[in-house]
Parts: C-alpha cells; structure tokens; sequence
C-alpha cells in the first residue's frame, strides 16, 4: 500500500469522526459517499491537492434545512491526534 493511499484514507476516517467541532452536530448529522478524486474508494492519487468531497445526511426526523457551516481535515500516520 502507497504512503499516498494511507494518507487518503486516513484523511477520509478522520472525516467521519471529527468533522464536526461541536458534539451535538455529530448527533444530528452523519457524513456519507465520502469521495477522494470523484473515486469512493481510491487506491492511490496522484494529486498534490486532491479534492475531497461527501454527503451530509440529517439523523433526526423532522429537520429540514441543515447545512454544513465548517469542516476541518486532519492528516496523521495513526488515529491517535
């Protein structure tokens, strides 16, 4: 596996569980279709700044309208930040 390959998916774990600073957002929303490069699953890039991109999806019934106001990336070599 290319050190470029764990980079990615690393980037997109990350995305999945802190993308959201404040705790009460991660209970209403759930990320979805995380993509790197239009690919869902990519084994490796070739990009310096790849594009990154996912779907929010609302966890509780009933609210209409939410929307993403931030989001922050975080690259490391373990899960541990």
């Amino acid at each position: 596996m290319s050190l470029k390959s764990v980079i990615i998916a690393l980037i997109l774990l990350s995305l999945t569980g802190s993308c959201f600073a404040a705790r009460r957002a991660e209970e209403r929303l759930r990320l979805y279709d995380l993509t790197c490069e239009y690919l869902k699953n990519p084994k490796g890039i070739d990009e310096r700044q790849p594009r990154l991109g996912w779907k929010l999806k609302s966890l509780m019934a009933g609210l209409y309208g939410q929307r993403q106001q931030a989001y922050r990336i975080i690259v490391a070599s373990s899960r541990s930040c």
